[in-house]
């Protein structure tokens, strides 16, 4: 082009004729520059097609793209391109290797019985040179109609809506999709030639249950791309970033906000090639995600939903597009991977190079099972190596001289049957079920054959983590980020029914997705710790210490908690049994467990998350880890034992505390089954009398049933990790008695009665009352709290808090001392509208409750926008920053009128208060000039909502203590409880029952004591006991 330029421009400037005609020549010039320059910049393009040979159906011509084909055909595909190109063949995304303009495809003979989608091919040409690339493809398949999936879409026809008249291999139309935004099927799949991540497509499907499978790519590979995904409106969505980044949800009910089942950061980093998801839901609502063939993350759901489309959604972000492609849903049928078993290799653990930030593994060898309902003759079988794996179908007894490794989401099946770990020294042989797996045994034993224990070692924090996708390069061992959630979590299954584990070790169940271990026994266990914690970081390092049993709930959320009628014992008692349990979220219990010579351990579970958990408040910080490289950070624990024998219950008297520095409370509450009949004068027993229970000592512990429900974690608990929570035993308050005068048994489940004998516990608060203003996720909240320092956290309330910004609120607390009462109204000044009234809250006596101090606490993010100080014009400023937004409320008015006293506080600030830092700007405080005795008093105040805010501020308005010194004391409550029986106007009652071990019942349903009621005499009494605290008759 340079040279015709010259040229012309030689010319130009010559004479005669030329000359004169230069202006015409200037435009033949352009004209054939802009021709030769369409040429060059002009895409190559197909302008023909055919494929030959085989034995197919459903073709009509030879340029028909979708038909099926025989095993063993041989095709011919042919393109022909406008230009000169070079070629690039692919089957099913995987590149053949061929530089041609043909290829010759021959159909595989496979048994696609299990999955249908490896009998389907796409072929798939791509013709390129230095201008562009065009793209055409064929499809063919060897399934049958019956076999075909229910919706089918490769775009061959380079389409996706309006004029669709290709008929797929099984000679249906292909169907057109609805479309909110165009997206570009050109190439034979899905890509977006726009900017955004919300170009979405859907197609009409009423598949609720069944199979979904597509692929996806990111050609650029991990630039970070916000991205796109598929989904079921409604029930899933599976959403993948160019990066480890994924979000997969599913609604949380109606409540209007979504479970992120991954837990966010659990994805492979991208590296430009094509991926396939398989999505399974099956009809007890079960949810799978798959990528590539390998369990990625899963959740019951819980929904009763019904499908009316399945969409895909495209994303280009910053010039880097998602490509989508290869549509294929079933209908009721369910694609899990097939079961596979060999003997190789497995990653046994990790260890943490703390300066050089690599997760070096350490190796085994052993026998990995890969599969669903896989049994112990299939695994000796398929692995055909009777020397490491045996099996006898007339003992039903496997013996295994070998690792046994459940990969991830393996299912172990074992049906009165018994498997044996021949061990020739402690701990030879390892069970080691990974990530997501699930053992599933009913009468059933897994031992050693003889006196050398095996270690079950189960995916978790300590060896060889959970889900660690997203956590690491495994060809590097380089760890972009950090382990999070799932990283952490085992997410294992143990489904236990008249079964025995004997003379094993290690049994940890690091955030399991369920335990339902029921009329078992745990026997000759022994307590090792196969972790490396050398330089480990926190989330390891915290939970370090022998194990025999040990179970740990935190961030991750529970499906199912059942532990009953279980007997453990040790090979050297006592041996420790221990929780750790997420008891802000959960209330848990286990029930009817022999463990009468060993001990049960209470323990704070770690937080081993961060950032992406901003949302999830745990009742001060979100659960996260602060400083991640020196210390971890805690969450509540507390577990019931109902009806349980125990040697010992040990609580470390050890502080442990959240992101925001607040220590968290260790519980044990020891409860009972309670037994009370009811007679007349001539001892015959009394029906449908109500006997009501009530804890004299501490309301917030009243009797509760042996109800499990499961709430969708609303309100408060609103958050984008957190689906459902768990709350075993119900407040029960009274009951009714049946023909026999007796009040329920265990057997009746929503009738029982259960009572707690004392709670053991370390607890560090104030005595004090609380007001706070937070959100949870993008839910605002305003909790009412009271605490005491023996007694601990004496209630909670919580409304959801409008946005009032500009208003005057008046919030009034009134504790009245005779009545042990607490309330809170909450007023807006300008329309005086009630907002909330608590009404009474009734409380403990507090015999120390002296009040002399007013603290203003934010969440401590060490944001500079945080700010608590006295301003001049006569308010407390209080400013806070959360996980993305700052809110400010300023404090007015205070007063505190105290029974017996008067105003102990009157303080409009208009002069400084003389705030004192605990932690600048972000925990102040100034003391009173008195205190309040213990008395009753009103305490008032008013707040100005300066700055709104959704998104994780946390405003903390105090009236306490001024004792800021450490508890780590192991404290005992003890309960006492009054109980009235009632019918017909009668009643009898008695006061002060105080129970203890010896109303243990070796059959739940089988009472050793009961509280008999005379409803004529008004005495109660309980049969056969002499007890010197009672009030009434006792024989």
């Amino acid at each position: 082009m340079k040279i015709i330029r010259s040229n012309a421009v030689k010319a130009l400037n010559s004479g005669g004729m030329l000359r004169m005609r230069g202006l015409g020549l200037w435009v033949i010039i352009a004209i054939f520059i802009m021709g030769l320059s369409g040429v060059a910049s002009a895409a190559p393009s197909i302008t023909d097609w055919s494929s030959s040979g085989g034995s197919p159906t459903n073709k009509d011509n030879s340029q028909d793209l979708m038909y099926l084909v025989q095993p063993g055909d041989e095709i011919t595909f042919s393109v022909t391109a406008n230009e000169t190109c070079s070629y690039n063949w692919s089957v099913n995304k995987v590149d053949q290797g061929v530089n041609s303009n043909t290829f010759t495809f021959t159909v595989p003979s496979l048994n696609c019985s299990q999955d249908p989608s490896e009998c389907i091919f796409e072929v798939h040409v791509k013709a390129y040179n230095e201008n562009g690339e065009a793209h055409h493809e064929w499809v063919i398949s060897t399934l049958n109609n019956s076999e075909a999936p229910d919706i089918f879409d490769y775009f061959a026809d380079k389409k996706y809506a309006g004029d669709r008249n290709e008929k797929d291999p099984w000679n249906r139309i292909v169907s057109s999709w609805t479309f909110k935004s165009e997206v570009d099927a050109s190439r034979g799949f899905l890509r977006s030639t726009e900017e955004g991540h919300n170009w979405w497509i859907y197609h009409n499907s009423t598949t609720t249950y069944g199979t979904w499978r597509f692929r996806y790519r990111y050609p650029d590979g991990n630039t970070g791309a916000w991205g796109g995904g598929a989904g079921v409106s409604g029930i899933w969505s599976y959403n993948k970033d160019a990066d480890s980044h994924h979000h997969c949800c599913v609604p949380v009910g109606s409540s209007g906000h979504s479970f992120s089942i991954e837990y966010d950061g659990c994805g492979w980093g991208e590296e430009g090639g094509w991926h396939q998801v398989t999505v399974i839901r099956t009809p007890d609502t079960w949810l799978y995600m798959y990528y590539d063939g390998v369990l990625e993350f899963y959740v019951q759901d819980m929904l009763d939903t019904t499908a009316n489309d399945f969409y895909m959604r495209l994303a280009r972000y910053k010039g880097h597009e998602m490509h989508l492609d290869n549509v294929e849903v079933y209908n009721n049928k369910y694609l899990f991977p097939q079961v596979n078993v060999s003997y190789r290799n497995y990653i046994w653990n990790y260890y943490y190079v703390f300066n050089k930030g690599y997760y070096p593994e350490t190796s085994r060898q052993g026998i990995v099972v890969e599969g669903r309902n896989v049994t112990l003759s299939e695994i000796a079988d398929k692995l055909g190596d009777p020397s490491k794996f045996s099996y006898d179908p007339t003992t039903k007894t496997a013996i295994c001289n070998s690792d046994l490794v459940l990969d991830w989401g393996a299912e172990l099946v074992m049906n009165n049957e018994t498997l044996i770990f021949n061990c020739s020294s402690d701990g030879q042989w390892h069970f080691v079920p990974k990530y997501s797996s699930h053992i599933s045994l009913k009468n059933s034993t897994i031992t050693t054959s003889g006196e050398h224990y095996f270690i079950w070692n189960n995916g978790g924090s300590t060896t060889h983590f959970g889900n660690v996708k997203g956590v690491f390069d495994l060809m590097s061992r380089v760890m972009p980020p950090r382990p999070m959630s799932l990283g952490n979590a085992g997410f294992i299954r143990l489904t236990m029914e008249n079964s025995t584990i004997n003379n094993a070790a290690h049994i940890f169940f690091d955030s399991p997705m369920g335990l339902n271990i029921i009329n078992s026994k745990f026997t000759n266990l022994h307590e090792v710790d196969v972790g490396n914690y050398t330089g480990a970081k926190p989330e390891r390092k915290s939970l370090e210490g022998d194990k025999s049993f040990w179970v740990d709930t935190d961030e991750v959320n529970v499906n199912n908690f059942n532990l009953r009628g279980i007997t453990f014992s040790g090979k050297d008692s006592p041996i420790n049994l221990t929780f750790l349990t997420n008891s802000y979220r959960d209330r848990l219990n286990i029930y009817d467990v022999n463990a009468e010579n060993e001990n049960i351990v209470v323990k704070n579970p770690p937080s081993q998350c961060s950032g992406q958990s901003h949302t999830c408040d745990s009742e001060g910080p979100p659960y996260d880890e602060d400083n991640y490289y020196h210390y971890a950070t805690f969450i509540e624990s507390e577990i019931g034992l109902v009806n349980c024998k125990f040697k010992d219950i040990l609580i470390p008297a050890i502080l442990k505390k959240d992101k925001d520095s607040r220590p968290v409370k260790k519980s044990a509450l020891v409860k009972y089954y309670l037994d009370v009949k009811v007679v007349d004068e001539d001892n015959n027993p009394v029906s449908n009398a109500t006997v009501t229970v009530a804890n004299e000592v501490h309301p917030g512990y009243p009797a509760e049933n042996m109800e499990v429900t499961k709430p969708w974690t609303d309100g408060e608990y609103t958050c984008f990790y957190h689906h459902r929570r768990i709350l075993e035993g119900q407040p029960l308050n009274s009951t009714i008695t049946g023909a026999d005068g007796h009040t329920p048994l265990p057997i009746d489940e929503y009738h029982t009665l259960i009572v707690t004998d004392y709670q053991k516990k370390v607890e560090d608060v104030p005595d004090g009352v609380r007001i706070r203003l937070d959100t949870a996720s993008y839910v605002r909240g305003l909790k009412f709290d009271a605490y005491d320092r023996l007694y601990g956290h004496l209630f909670h309330r919580y409304m959801t808090f409008p946005k009032l910004a500009g208003h005057p609120i008046h919030f009034k607390v009134t504790y009245n001392k005779e009545n042990k009462t607490f309330s809170l109204q909450v007023v807006n000044k300008d329309t005086s509208e009630v907002i909330w009234d608590t009404g009474q809250i009734s409380v403990p006596s507090l015999t120390n409750f002296n009040l002399s101090r007013v603290e203003f606490n934010g969440r401590h993010t060490g944001s500079s926008d945080d700010n608590i100080s006295w301003n001049s014009s006569g308010y407390i400023n209080f400013r806070n920053h959360g996980w993305i937004e700052t809110g400010e409320w300023h404090i007015d008015n205070m007063r505190v009128n105290v029974s017996g006293i008067g105003l102990i506080e009157n303080n409009d600030y208009s002069t400084d208060p003389g705030l004192i830092a605990k932690i600048e700007d972000e925990n102040e405080y100034y003391n009173l000039s008195q205190s309040t005795n213990s008395n009753s008093f009103v305490w008032e105040f008013d707040g100005l909502e300066s700055d709104s805010y959704n998104k994780g501020p946390v405003f903390e308005i105090w009236l306490r203590d001024n004792n800021d010194t450490e508890d780590s004391s192991v404290k005992t409550i003890n309960f006492t409880y009054a109980i009235t029986a009632q019918k017909d106007g009668k009643t009898a009652s008695l006061s002060g029952l105080d129970i203890d071990d010896t109303w243990y019942r070796e059959d739940p349903n089988t009472p050793t004591k009961t509280v008999v009621c005379n409803i004529d005499t008004g005495e109660c009494w309980i049969e056969g006991v002499t007890t010197g605290t009672l009030t009434g008759r006792v024989t």
